[in-house]
């Protein structure tokens, strides 16, 4: 196995090094040393150390830390520990490409953009000794920008004409993309508030992670159910609080103005939060201070799980946490002994992997090495589940929805432009359209009895209107048409949904944004809820549409309820 040094390099350790051994590595790396907990140590811990010590002198194998299963994909197990590395998730064109003279090209595949390519106009050279010794020449610096992200590469220069030649490099570069793109063709964007309008685009689907929830479960050999587990309480001077102190720091939420993480505004319960990699913010959903309604509401909406298995002599075994539902998706498992961890992780099998894999069963963590390392597989598993099916309708979908609506505004007049639907009204000064919000399933629980008390507004430019209130339902039926005001700056038609409160601010549910161009007339049509904030929202809306023309500019106000 392998040690990461505090230089950052990897020194081997024998496979039968003793565990006193191993921790004697951990100081010699600069890992602090910690104070011992409270409580003494128990007959499991001496027998753990003896059954580590023994199986590492004697050749057998220790167990997993998480045991294998069918349900969900246990990480491998890997024969070195590397040092973790967040995912790369900065945001890089209005920063590097927007204030710089560059070009814009929108791949197309068939009649929907699959892409958004931006390069420098002007070609770097990282290294003109290398570069003439090698006859590299210069390269341009290239972002491609899809609904997962954004990706850096370089475009050479071999071929090209140089920057000077403005109008002969853009077409240079558009036939360098098409010439190595199989099924996308590309098509460059000349028009001067493109640059703009997708600088919008990135700041309306950041993918930087900027705060984020950890559900924390205390488990012990043996539990087979997830009741079982959500009962558990550790005692106060416990190692598990040990582990929390040492990660995070607790706080009272009365009057707590940081990140809630989704904590009702009034609550004034005790939790754990910290910030890491001085930004992010994260907060922790601890089971054992919680109560039914806040495992259900709280624990069951938490993409990331964290789970102290305090039984030392045994692989945990993740099948009870299936029945969280589909919401959580990324799972860690931290094996105690002597202030000292074994790590384990596993996911829902729709994740592709992510990084870092699992150490070797027989790596031992510090509590700082262990740190860095858990808060690097949550960032990062938070960060894959937003291209991977289902909560990929938190990013990818409404991004990749945004990249269609800005490729279909403006793409030139050419074979490769995506048509426009002849469904909107075409010189007038004002349209009115007529939106049926017929009924709604599947959405999300805001309330303490389980339901939602869900209404919809919708609007458009300056023009708004609601739907009346339902009481006690996720799968409300409106039947309501609203009248919403369109004129020649309106691009789309929005709707939230909310839940209604009567002694407090209404709670956001989800929302959805419709193009007018691609409104279908007298079409019933479900549109999924997405959200626009940190809370997890469910269910789709059906709606559906059918205009009536207003030729004279009145009644500029808001929408009205058709009687």
């Amino acid at each position: 196995m392998t040690c990461i040094s505090k230089f950052g390099t990897p020194s081997k350790v024998h496979p039968k090094t003793t565990v006193n051994e191993l921790r004697r590595t951990h100081t010699l790396r600069g890992a602090p040393k910690l104070q011992q907990p409270d409580t003494p140590r128990t007959e499991s811990d001496h027998s753990y150390s003896r059954y580590l010590r023994e199986s590492l002198a004697t050749g057998e194998s220790l167990p997993p830390v998480v045991r294998p299963t069918d349900i969900f994909n246990v990480d491998a197990e890997t024969d070195q520990v590397v040092v973790p590395m967040l995912a790369d998730l900065e945001d890089k064109y209005e920063r590097d490409f927007y204030p710089n003279t560059h070009l814009n090209y929108i791949g197309l595949s068939g009649k929907k953009c699959n892409c958004i390519i931006s390069v420098l106009k002007t070609p770097l050279i990282e290294s003109p000794e290398v570069s003439d010794v090698l006859n590299l020449g210069s390269t341009y610096p290239a972002l491609i920008i899809d609904k997962n992200g954004q990706r850096t590469f370089d475009i050479p220069s071999f071929g090209l004409p140089s920057h000077e030649e403005e109008k002969d490099v853009g077409v240079s570069i558009q036939n360098f993309l098409n010439e190595r793109s199989m099924k996308t063709e590309f098509q460059r964007i000349n028009d001067p508030d493109f640059p703009t309008e997708l600088a919008k685009v990135e700041k309306k689907h950041p993918r930087k992670i900027q705060y984020f929830k950890v559900a924390v479960l205390y488990a012990l050999e043996g539990q087979t159910d997830m009741m079982e587990i959500f009962k558990n309480q550790p005692k106060p001077n416990s190692g598990f609080y040990y582990f929390l102190n040492s990660i995070a720091e607790e706080i009272t939420l009365d009057g707590w103005t940081r990140y809630r993480g989704d904590f009702n505004p009034d609550s004034k319960q005790k939790s754990y939060w910290t910030v890491w990699h001085e930004t992010i913010e994260i907060m922790f959903h601890i089971a054992p201070w919680m109560n039914a309604e806040q495992h259900r509401r709280l624990i069951g909406n938490d993409i990331c799980v964290l789970i102290y298995y305090d039984s030392p002599l045994s692989s945990f075994d993740p099948t009870p946490l299936n029945s969280l539902g589909t919401v959580p998706q990324v799972f860690t498992v931290v094996q105690p002994n002597n202030n000292c961890y074994r790590f384990g992780s596993f996911n829902r099998a729709n994740l592709k992997p992510f990084l870092p894999e699992a150490p070797p069963r027989d790596y031992i963590f510090s509590i700082s090495d262990l740190k860095n390392y858990l808060f690097t597989k949550l960032h990062n598993g938070q960060a894959m589940t937003w291209s991977c099916p289902p909560m990929n309708r938190l990013f990818s979908t409404p991004r990749s929805g945004t990249l269609e609506d800005l490729a279909e505004r403006f793409l030139e007049k050419s074979k490769h432009e995506v048509k426009k639907k002849p469904t909107k009204p075409k010189k007038m000064d004002k349209t009115t359209v007529i939106v049926s919000v017929v009924s709604g399933r599947n959405l999300v629980a805001r309330d303490s009895g389980g339901t939602s008390d869900p209404f919809c507004v919708v609007t458009a430019g300056t023009s708004k209107a609601k739907t009346p209130i339902k009481m006690k339902t996720l799968n409300p039926t409106w039947n309501s048409e609203l009248q919403i005001s369109l004129d020649q700056t309106s691009t789309s038609i929005d709707v939230i949904v909310y839940d209604w409160d009567r002694f407090s601010a209404d709670t956001y549910m989800g929302e959805c944004s419709i193009p007018v161009a691609s409104i279908e007339i007298n079409k019933p049509t479900w549109y999924p809820l997405i959200s626009k904030t940190p809370q997890i929202v469910t269910g789709d809306i059906q709606l559906k549409f059918h205009y009536k023309e207003v030729k004279e500019k009145r009644h500029h106000g808001h929408g009205t309820h058709v009687v």
